[in-house]
C-alpha cells in the first residue's frame, strides 16, 4: 500500500483519502460486505480482505488472498483500533 509517500507500495490499493474512497466503495455494486460506513469498511477490509478486492492497483488489476486473511486476526484488540484510526483520519 501506499500512504502520501511515506509507504510506497506496488501490491495494493493506494490508502490516500481512504476514508474517502471507503465511502464509494461500500456503494460500489460489487460491494458484498456487510460495512455501512468508513470506519466498519476499513476494519472489514483488515479483518476480511477478501469480502471486497478493489478493482485497481499500482501494478495493474488488484488480485485476491494477497493480504494475509490472518493479519487482521493477528494483532492485538487495541492495536487493530488504533490501525482503524489512523487508516479512518486519511481524508
Amino acid at each position: 500500500h501506499a500512504i502520501r509517500g511515506v509507504a510506497a507500495g506496488a501490491v495494493g490499493p493506494t490508502m490516500n483519502k481512504l476514508a474517502t474512497t471507503a465511502e464509494a466503495r461500500i456503494k460500489d455494486p460489487a460491494y458484498k460486505g456487510t460495512a455501512k460506513n468508513a470506519v466498519e469498511y476499513i476494519r472489514e477490509a483488515i479483518v476480511n480482505p477478501n469480502v471486497f478486492v478493489v478493482a485497481e492497483c499500482p501494478t495493474g488489476a488488484c488480485i485476491a488472498n494477497v493480504m494475509p486473511a490472518t493479519f487482521g486476526t493477528s494483532l492485538q484488540p487495541a492495536d487493530l483500533t488504533a490501525l482503524i484510526d489512523y487508516l479512518s483520519s486519511l481524508k
